[in-house]
């Protein structure tokens, strides 16, 4: 019976390898691990004494089965059908095949965290000097420049404040840095030292609530996540330091419980995530409902919950008050399309392929695990069910959209995991090395060279900016004094211009008579008509 169980097994491995090598037909070195295993698995099982369990043969079996469901990502897409689930039985097969995961290695995981965090912090400096950052960069430089000169948060992009549209007070705290450091990278270096921090207040408060594999399953998850590395090497979002907040806020609740008086530490964590960025105020609200429900913790959800609310009425209220050409109407315009907030139009957009491919893509660095600590993932949902839904391309993972998200998913990692261990004891020494291996195999698959479908870690390191990257910056360089406008689909120049009024075409307002007043337009992959009453000044 035994070796018809174990027949069983490589049964089921060598089916879901062979969909998955197929499956994979743009990750070249992809298919080469699958190979292996197809070789290994079936091999080491046969040989094994231990009876083959049939939780770590499962997802082998599902991802033959997925192959053939119309309604998952198509294989081509940023979210194959294969890709999560083939993550999920290479950890599996790796926690089947008796893979530890060291013990008592604290200090091991701070090296690995610093080597980590200095890699993209030099892969962000290269992306700098490639000249492949933008839009959302500049915007940021700008809004900080105006802040210095007085205009408070005043954006010249949309010739408003961004308190229109978005609660980022906490964005003025960066301006002593600005003026101290006034260079175009400094918010980069900001960014990736914030996130960082969140992941070591994370790391402790997981090991406060469910022990040391507890931390080690929140690290991992945290640090490794692939929207952990899409947001450090994108773009400075404000996101971040609500990230930095939350994360304070996690670290604090979690010594409450020993230590009795650290609700301080969680209120001042609380307050610098809803002056970060608008839905962090929802996700506080959340936190404080989930707490009500705790005699221990009552008052500080009271406490939780008020912030929220005050939180929330400032911003409708500022929004409202120095309301501008983008607000918040034009924000949901953008957001949810002509049908606006319709229920029937809302489920039909979060139910499409890429969608579905993007939430699980999100769970997959936990193994899935994050769903059975659900009460810790539910402060996540605001941000996850907007991305789901919103017609604007928030569903991805290598862009700002998961700053809420990620302490939560790690925390509700380490739950899920803990939990899972109470229940079924003769998984206990399997889930340690399940929880990493996946967390590893996700970044892996997202970050690491033709495995991943969204480019390569390593690219940009191995290679020096372009000739015509550096005869930009002296063409910049060249450039006298004056306003300046931006035309094309090309945004990298604008970095450099933050003090200069820039304007650039949106396409959710018309800002094109502003952007033709200025007294230099730059004309970068443009292919419309020559602006009037200008000449060619540098090229």
């Amino acid at each position: 019976m035994t070796f018809l169980i174990k027949l069983f097994y490589v049964a089921s491995i060598i089916c879901g390898s062979t969909v998955a090598f197929f499956a994979e037909q743009n990750g070249n070195a992809a298919q080469i691990l699958i190979g292996v295993i197809v070789i290994a698995a079936p091999f080491t099982s046969l040989i094994r004494r231990v009876r083959p369990n049939l939780y770590f043969t499962l997802p082998w079996l599902v991802l033959a089965l997925t192959y053939f469901v119309p309604f998952l990502p198509g294989i081509y897409s940023a979210y194959p059908p294969t890709r999560y689930l083939f993550v999920i039985a290479l950890g599996a097969f790796w926690a089947e095949m008796n893979g530890k995961v060291p013990k008592n290695f604290s200090m091991a995981m701070f090296l690995f965290l610093v080597l980590w965090m200095s890699l993209l912090l030099l892969r962000s400096y290269l992306v700098f000097k490639k000249m492949e950052y933008g839009y959302d960069l500049a915007h940021i430089l700008n809004i900080l420049h105006n802040t210095v000169q007085g205009d408070f948060l005043y954006s010249d992009y949309t010739g408003a404040s961004i308190l229109s549209h978005h609660l980022f007070i906490t964005l003025v705290a960066l301006t002593p840095l600005y003026v101290l450091y006034p260079d175009p990278f400094f918010p980069q270096v900001v960014q990736i030292v914030l996130m960082g921090l969140s992941v070591v207040l994370v790391t402790k408060a997981a090991t406060q609530q469910f022990g040391e594999s507890g931390g080690i399953f929140a690290f991992f998850c945290f640090l490794l996540h692939p929207a952990f590395q899409g947001q450090a090497l994108h773009e400075f979002d404000p996101g971040v330091i609500g990230m930095f907040g939350t994360s304070l806020a996690l670290f604090g609740f979690a010594r409450s419980d020993y230590t009795r008086n650290n609700y301080g530490m969680v209120l001042v964590g609380a307050i610098i995530a809803v002056l970060s960025k608008e839905h962090f105020s929802v996700a506080c609200g959340i936190c404080g409902f989930l707490l009500v429900f705790q005699s221990y913790h009552r008052p500080l959800g009271i406490a939780l919950i008020i912030i929220s609310l005050v939180s929330l009425g400032a911003f409708f209220f500022i929004s409202h008050s120095v309301s501008g050409p983008f607000d918040l109407a034009t924000q949901t315009s953008v957001r949810f399309g002509p049908d606006g907030l319709n229920p029937a139009s809302l489920a039909k957009e979060a139910l499409r392929a890429p969608k579905v491919g993007f939430l699980l893509h999100m769970l997959i660095p936990s193994g899935m695990l994050s769903i059975l600590g659900f009460t810790w993932l539910l402060p996540a949902l605001p941000e996850i069910g907007l991305a789901m839904v919103s017609h604007f391309p928030m569903a991805q993972t290598s862009s700002h959209y998961a700053t809420l998200s990620l302490p939560f998913l790690a925390m509700s990692a380490a739950a899920g995991a803990s939990r899972l261990k109470t229940w079924a004891k003769h998984l206990r020494p399997n889930i340690d090395s399940f929880t990493v291996a996946v967390a590893v195999a996700a970044s892996v698959f997202a970050m690491l060279g033709p495995i991943s479908h969204t480019g390569a870690f390593y690219d940009v390191i191995f290679e020096e900016p372009s000739a015509e990257a550096r005869q930009l910056r002296t063409l910049v360089n060249r450039l006298p004094v004056g306003t300046v406008g931006v035309l094309g689909n090309k945004h990298r120049l604008l970095v450099f211009f933050a003090e200069r009024e820039p304007a650039i075409p949106l396409p959710y307002i018309d800002v094109m008579e502003e952007v033709l007043n200025k007294d230099f337009i730059i004309l970068d992959d443009y292919h419309g008509p020559r602006p009037e009453n200008y000449t060619v000044y540098d090229q």
